[in-house]
């Protein structure tokens, strides 16, 4: 009764600590700068975050209790033992110390290879991600059977190493379950013989043996529980260091409060080069955009174009020189501040499975229905959302799948005005749209653009004039 009172209790409080760890390790993807996701696959860190935790969760609801339970039996009935005849518990200590050491060194080894199997299944993940994410264009480019392969590879890859566990752990258990066995068979013939000498009574003997048959089940249930053990100190081990990165990015501990910024914008002898790259990819930049003006940067693709406009808004920092807001650089202010007065229209226009309403108001989560559709009708997006079978609660599914390419942009341009930021910086924003549609939201963002710091990234001259 009391045990399944501690068990109750114990699975409980595992979800609390899951439930803790799931936040912990969002709080800190959220966190992470975009320098960290440049080296990162989707899927990879889905799998940290559901797998490995979930691993954590059942040691915590199943394994622990049990494995505390064992422990304190080996101990206690260790402990009869030497209290009844030393000699008997010697032979009892001496190949359980033997075994213990055996599992722990087998230990080891299933620690390494469940670090592997816990890659490949990251791997297994990003591979799943990455083919279901782009299913269009697999098919489009008929290469359902090259997807199939590679994630057949990925898949068998993880097949391998988990025969490779199970067949380390099959060919060596036999040997660890032999030792036990055999010391029990040396306790009876030990203390058979001091039965008969009169050493000890024939109840101390029987009194040893139950205990040793105690001893052996706690023992013998410690290593069958080894390889749950391994994979989730395996699993620990990635949380642990996923919470131990570096958020390199981040709000200083006295932050300069900016208030409303009035969006002047410099950068002096500014260098940027990504971790990965041999070069830099900006260098000795130097610009002023004053309050109120309008910039347009062209450029070839992979010029820099898009890292130039990441500084501003402190997504990455400048590898030397400075940039600066208002007069202040961007290092020294509160990031939430600073970012909420920047409206960012991306080129890919990315929208989340939700309704449209709740794309174009995710900045504003408290804006009005008027507000949005206002946002929407400068965006020329009214019209189409209107004949939408729900309208402006239409969900649009995963990505924005159920619009096109050119709708998709116009809505996030809608989220971008309502947030109504200081400074505007769209990115290829109109790359999407056709020219009747990109003449229509050249007018509406003019109107957008009075008063506002404007920064555009276009390939084609009639969005820059």
């Amino acid at each position: 009764m009391l045990r399944s009172l501690v068990g109750s209790e114990m699975c409980i409080r595992d979800r609390y600590v899951v439930t803790d760890i799931r936040t912990a390790l969002y709080r800190k993807l959220l966190a992470l700068p975009y320098s960290f996701y440049d080296n990162e696959q989707t899927g990879r860190l889905m799998s940290r975050i559901t797998s490995d935790v979930e691993s954590t969760r059942i040691f915590l609801a199943f394994i622990l209790i049990d494995s505390i339970n064992h422990v304190t039996t080996v101990v206690v009935m260790l402990a009869a033992l030497v209290r009844l005849n030393l000699l008997l518990a010697a032979i009892a200590i001496v190949p359980t110390v033997a075994s213990g050491v055996t599992l722990y060194m087998l230990y080891q080894r299933w620690h390494r290879i469940n670090r592997r199997i816990h890659e490949q299944n990251a791997v297994v993940s990003g591979v799943l991600q990455d083919s279901l994410a782009g299913v269009k264009v697999v098919k489009s480019f008929a290469q359902e059977q090259q997807e199939e392969d590679k994630y057949l590879n990925a898949v068998q890859a993880l097949q391998k190493l988990h025969i490779e566990a199970n067949d380390g752990w099959y060919t060596r258990y036999p040997f660890i379950g032999a030792i036990p066995r055999l010391m029990q068979l040396a306790l009876i013939v030990v203390g058979g013989i001091q039965v008969v000498e009169g050493v000890i009574s024939l109840g101390t003997l029987v009194a040893s043996i139950s205990f040793t048959g105690l001893l052996l089940g706690a023992v013998n249930a410690l290593g069958t529980q080894l390889t749950t053990l391994g994979q989730t100190a395996t699993a620990a081990v990635r949380i642990f260091e996923m919470l131990d990165e570096p958020v390199t990015i981040r709000t200083p501990d006295n932050p300069v409060r900016l208030g409303e910024i009035k969006g002047d914008i410099r950068f002096e002898n500014v260098h940027f080069k990504y971790a990965t790259a041999k070069a830099n990819t900006l260098k000795n930049i130097n610009l002023h955009v004053p309050a109120g003006a309008s910039l347009a940067v062209v450029g070839a693709t992979g010029a820099g174009k898009s890292t130039l406009v990441h500084l501003i808004g402190r997504f990455y920092d400048p590898t030397s020189g400075r940039v600066l807001v208002d007069g202040c650089d961007v290092r020294s202010v509160d990031l939430d501040e600073l970012r909420r007065q920047i409206g960012i229209v991306a080129q890919d226009g990315l929208l989340f499975s939700a309704t449209i309403a709740e794309n174009i108001a995710f900045g504003r989560p408290d804006a009005t229905r008027e507000q949005i559709e206002r946002a929407a009708r400068l965006a020329q997006a009214h019209e189409f959302i209107s004949q939408l079978p729900e309208g402006y609660d239409t969900p649009i599914g995963e990505r924005g799948v159920g619009l096109s390419g050119g709708q998709r942009q116009r809505v996030a341009i809608a989220r971008a005005i309502l947030l109504d930021p200081k400074i505007l910086i769209l990115d290829d924003s109109m790359s999407a749209v056709d020219a009747e549609t990109e003449r229509l939201l050249q007018a509406a963002i003019g109107e957008v653009m009075r008063g506002r710091t404007t920064i555009l990234i276009a390939h084609r001259l009639s969005t820059v004039q």
